[in-house]
């Protein structure tokens, strides 16, 4: 008899702790919610260093088609330091 009421009480305590864990991580899925203050700086951010970096290549070129492929690496390194700042949060 005592073994049973042990075995009820356990499986209740493994049962609360279970709603527990559940909760808890219903609650940490909702706030990681996007458009938060750092990815909204983020964002704002690398789009104004990405126009000053290319209003710098362009502006200086000499050769155009070296100035491009710089344009397309500049960006090209932006979204992927955005991506990489997305999926980190």
């Amino acid at each position: 008899m005592a073994e049973g009421l042990i075995d009820r009480i356990g499986a209740e305590v493994d049962r609360r702790v279970d709603a527990r864990l559940s909760h808890a991580s219903r609650r940490a899925l909702r706030g990681r919610q996007p458009g938060t203050f750092a990815t909204v700086v983020m964002g704002l951010g690398s789009m104004g260093l990405g126009v000053g970096a290319t209003a710098v290549v362009l502006g200086n070129a000499h050769n155009t088609g070296a100035a491009s492929i710089m344009v397309l690496v500049i960006w090209a390194a932006i979204a992927i330091i955005n991506v990489t700042f997305g999926n980190r949060r």
